[in-house]
């Protein structure tokens, strides 16, 4: 059994248990859109982010999708900067 390293992250806010939750996966390389819905709604928040390898290394750092319980859908912003924040914690930006 693959082991994978799952977060929820709650957005736009200082105070644990409050703001806007999403489930933010870091390293979704290796899935498919199949698990990835599953995983989602697994996770039964509104969206639950992916960070993947990008598909032109030279016009990104990273790939990014999001999904619904349901379905995928094209943009989450609170899912983006729970992301965003999760990587900032792994220290991807040197802080």
């Amino acid at each position: 059994m693959n082991t994978l390293r799952i977060k929820q992250v709650d957005a736009c806010t200082l105070k644990p248990f409050t703001g806007n939750p999403a489930g933010v996966v870091i390293d979704g390389n290796g899935l498919n859109s199949e698990q990835m819905q599953k995983i989602a709604n697994e996770m039964n928040v509104s969206e639950t982010v992916f960070a993947l390898k990008p598909t032109n290394e030279e016009e990104a750092d990273l790939k990014i999708r999001w999904f619904t319980p349901s379905q995928e859908v094209d943009l989450c912003g609170h899912a983006t900067i729970a992301l965003f924040h999760a990587l900032a914690e792994e220290g991807e930006f040197g802080l």
